[in-house]
């Protein structure tokens, strides 16, 4: 979802009060390990540290991710979708 990435900030970046060092991409939720999920279950990751790369990475961490950083997948996804509804077209 464009929206995702263009909008809003690094979940992580954002959670730790960190700058964010690089884009945000939409982070798919529902696929398997190379597989690209749907999107309307994407959330926003900076690209390298948290998506993608980091050592605590959604892709390094895998099923660990969430209960790592101490958050519910579902609660984000409805705080987004929240979000998104509100927004001004």
């Amino acid at each position: 979802m464009v929206w995702v990435s263009t909008t809003q900030r690094c979940l992580i970046c954002e959670m730790l009060g960190e700058r964010q060092e690089t884009r945000t991409e939409s982070a798919h939720l529902n696929g398997t390990t190379g597989a690209k999920g749907s999107n309307w279950y994407v959330v926003p990751l900076c690209a390298w540290e948290h998506h993608q790369h980091g050592k605590f990475s959604e892709h390094a961490l895998q099923g660990e991710f969430w209960s790592f950083w101490g958050m519910d997948k579902d609660t984000v996804l409805c705080g987004l979708w929240e979000k998104f509804k509100a927004r001004k077209t």
